[in-house]
């Protein structure tokens, strides 16, 4: 469940240029947290699949968008 709050927190902030640097930090949590509990739901201590697969994917889609956004401001301030 923390993967998923993180998840949708992350990609609405990384949607914004400049509040976009608040969304690195809560999409690698996420995604740590999604990982997690994708290996427990794997060795059968949890039974939130959807939840722990749709939290990876959320921090997953956030962190593309954060480092397309920095590879843009990159190419573009330099």
């Amino acid at each position: 469940m923390t993967s998923l709050v993180l998840g949708v927190v992350g990609v609405v902030f990384a949607c914004f240029p400049y509040v976009g640097v608040i969304a690195w930090p809560l999409v690698l949590a996420g995604l740590v947290f999604g990982v997690l509990g994708v290996v427990r739901v794997w060795k059968g201590v949890a039974t939130n699949r959807a939840t722990a697969i749709g939290g990876t994917a959320l921090n997953v889609l956030g962190l593309l968008i954060c480092v397309g956004q920095t590879v843009l401001f990159v190419s573009v301030y330099r």
